[in-house]
């Protein structure tokens, strides 16, 4: 099978416990905005630095822990069942 890369996506996750749960993929956490811990400038300046880093050369959360299949949107939210399950 024959491999194509991986994708050069830098995750953004809006929901601060969500992101806890898959720190390890997740490229920026923007739920410290919610929780007012940082101000949507910050976290702008934030993504937009790490952009610039990603297109000098830094390697994705994708391209560092070798994810090479589709990237998997969610759209929806917790809801309050899963919300039990994963403990939030």
């Amino acid at each position: 099978m024959e491999k194509f890369g991986s994708h050069m996506v830098i995750k953004i996750c809006g929901h601060s416990i969500t992101c806890q749960h898959i720190e390890k993929d997740m490229g920026l956490n923007a739920g410290t905005m919610i929780t007012g811990q940082r101000s949507i400038q910050e976290v702008g300046e934030d993504a937009f630095a790490r952009l610039l880093r990603v297109l000098s050369g830094e390697m994705t959360k994708n391209e560092a822990i070798g994810y090479y299949k589709s990237i998997d949107i969610q759209t929806h939210g917790f809801s309050p069942r899963r919300k039990a399950r994963c403990g939030a």
